[in-house]
């Protein structure tokens, strides 16, 4: 069942595939591989847990820009691309930022020097490409004339309050690394992790609070799919990797650490509540 009153325009849909192409392609070295980005990676990640963690956020892209690219309503495909835009715009900043961290050295090995600049281009054109799609496709957009399953208000709670504490981590861990990044975060992290996962934060965070917007199950089920798929991955990235040592031979994750339990419960109710939306969508979508 689609909108076909209000359609994506084909840019937006080609521009959607090939960012899902790029992302499942950054991600699935991120995030099988963990420990071989010196090699695999536009800059060296560490711990392996952090290259997980960014891995299952490429690989949770993927699927929202790719069910979305597939969208005729664009009722349907515009819920991925405001958060797309506000990750890619602060991964940007976050490069700029860090340029001496990068593998741009002859240094390294030609694959990794190669993967670094498809690295920049790319997030160098993605947010100016996207925000001249988006203003171009609003002006061509009508009202929605579909509601097929509102949300409860417990979801819409649920949605905005999980929205609001990852704007509060993202903006943290991005504007003020050094001096957040051993409260906020349950593992060790470097200025250049700590905004790279701020980024991740503030674009989900914008993401949960569009579908509290929304506020429709319908409209939103690529995004709820998305979540649910990213705190699987999450999920099994930290039974994977959570027995990890440091170089130095300490622990990575301290279970007596406030914040590992609450990034614990927060992954568990983005699974319950992601789950539940996306089950939800999915009958009404099958709707007469």
């Amino acid at each position: 069942m689609s909108d076909y009153s209000n359609p994506t325009t084909p840019a937006m849909r080609l521009l959607l595939t090939v960012a899902a192409i790029l992302v499942l392609i950054i991600g699935l070295p991120l995030y099988l591989a963990p420990t071989r980005t010196d090699l695999l990676f536009s800059w060296t990640v560490n711990p392996p847990m952090t290259a997980a963690f960014l891995g299952s956020g490429y690989l949770a892209a993927c699927v929202i820009e790719m069910t979305s690219a597939r969208e005729d309503s664009w009722s349907r495909a515009r819920i991925a691309v405001p958060a797309v835009l506000m990750f890619t715009t602060m991964t940007l900043i976050a490069t700029l930022l860090h340029m001496g961290n990068f593998h741009f050295g002859p240094e390294f090995p030609l694959i990794t020097r190669f993967v670094t600049y498809v690295w920049l281009v790319v997030y160098a054109a993605v947010p100016v490409v996207m925000a001249v799609l988006l203003f171009l496709q609003v002006r061509v957009s009508r009202p929605d004339q579909t509601e097929l399953a509102l949300m409860p208000l417990w979801s819409l709670a649920s949605f905005m309050i999980m929205g609001v504490i990852l704007l509060a981590v993202g903006f943290a861990l991005f504007f003020y690394p050094a001096q957040t990044k051993d409260l906020v975060w349950p593992w060790p992290l470097s200025a250049l992790t700590a905004r790279a996962i701020g980024a991740w934060c503030l674009g989900n965070g914008l993401l949960f609070m569009h579908i509290a917007y929304e506020r429709d199950f319908w409209r939103v089920e690529n995004a709820l799919l998305a979540l649910f798929v990213y705190g699987i991955l999450l999920t099994v990235a930290f039974a994977r990797l959570a027995g990890d040592l440091a170089a130095s031979g300490e622990r990575i994750i301290d279970w007596a650490n406030p914040a590992l339990w609450a990034y614990l419960a927060f992954v568990l109710v983005m699974l319950a509540a992601t789950g539940h939306g996306w089950l939800r969508a999915r009958r009404s979508g099958a709707q007469p």
